[in-house]
């Protein structure tokens, strides 16, 4: 796929939106993690 805007969107999107559906079960635990480490990458 080519890295058009809308597909940069599209990825930036996925990253971002992963992280804050990770971050809201976190603040629903019971003990809640202190730190959170996420690491993305784009590569063959």
């Amino acid at each position: 796929m080519p890295w058009n805007q809308a597909r940069r969107r599209q990825l930036l999107a996925s990253r971002v939106d992963t992280t804050v559906a990770v971050v809201n079960l976190m603040r629903c635990l019971h003990r809640v993690p202190r730190v959170l480490v996420s690491a993305s990458a784009v590569g063959f």
